[in-house]
């Protein structure tokens, strides 16, 4: 609640400094509630009407709630998914609509926002494109993964690329010495990863995006069947054997004219993998073995 009060009092002191309240006009100004009840701003804007809430982060008091803008601050405190899907679908009743999240690094690696992250940049990086791509806008500010390992979070640069309000509401010499301090003081590099650098401090790194290699394999038809009558082809094998309740994985490797082929075979047992989706609240999808090729 004292995050979104921050904006709400920012609101209401400049509304109060516009004179555009009721205190000001009775008639037509702006009806300003502040209690431990509600904290409301609302009234006639020439033909239309405006209102404005603060809220708690709560999903249960935001059901059935209607609005056409939503700020979600705070983005990384979100741990599933449902908190930011309620106050979207809050927008649907309206065509001018828009949901703003903000927010800065966080622990939660595999968390909503860590992977919200994930999909803004696939979206950056074009690996993800159409409509819902197109309505989808991005803004990223933050350290190379990397630099709490190589102390590139020592540099002014580093720091003034994560920080968009350099020199403005960030004060540059403060952050260079509260960098210094981190880097003097292992102990407080955790806070400065997070709130300063923007980074998930114990962000999980895949050996390759998947969406890439979707696209690449979507170049070929090639089936199991059809490879294995290729002639001429040298196949190389490798398996990675793991306990009962983890996943095990054999790989058969060639090239063949210059692309790399590869035909995996994966064995996780059906209800360790159950359990683990929905430990990590996800979806639990059972397939078969295909070929795959870039």
């Amino acid at each position: 609640m004292k995050q979104a009060l921050e904006g709400f009092n920012f609101l209401k002191y400049n509304l109060r400094r516009l004179h555009i309240t009721v205190d000001d006009d009775p008639i037509t100004g702006l009806r300003i509630i502040d209690n431990n009840m509600e904290r409301s701003i609302g009234g006639d804007v020439g033909d239309g009407f405006i209102s404005i809430n603060a809220l708690a982060s709560s999903t249960d008091k935001q059901d059935s709630f209607n609005c056409n803008l939503v700020i979600a601050d705070e983005l990384h405190t979100y741990k599933s998914p449902t908190q930011y899907q309620v106050l979207k679908d809050a927008t649907s009743a309206y065509t001018n609509k828009l949901v703003l999240g903000i927010s800065s690094g966080g622990q939660y690696a595999d968390g909503f926002c860590a992977r919200h992250v994930d999909y803004a940049k696939r979206i950056l990086d074009k690996t993800i494109t159409g409509a819902a791509a197109d309505e989808f806008f991005a803004f990223i500010a933050k350290a190379p993964d990397d630099a709490m390992e190589t102390d590139s979070y020592m540099d002014p640069k580093i720091l003034e690329s994560c920080n968009p309000g350099w020199g403005q509401s960030i004060r540059p010499q403060e952050l260079i010495n509260t960098a210094q301090r981190a880097h003097d003081d292992p102990q407080l590099r955790m806070e400065l990863a997070q709130k300063r650098l923007n980074l998930f401090t114990a962000q999980l790194r895949a050996w390759f995006d998947t969406a890439l290699w979707r696209r690449s394999d979507d170049r070929y038809d090639w089936s199991v069947e059809q490879l294995a009558r290729m002639p001429g082809i040298k196949w190389y094998g490798g398996s990675d054997l793991a306990r009962l309740h983890d996943l095990a994985a054999t790989m058969l490797f060639t090239n063949y004219h210059g692309t790399d082929i590869l035909i995996p075979g994966c064995f996780f047992p059906r209800t360790a993998a159950i359990h683990k989706a929905e430990e990590d609240k996800t979806r639990f999808l059972a397939g078969k073995r295909t070929a795959g090729s870039r």
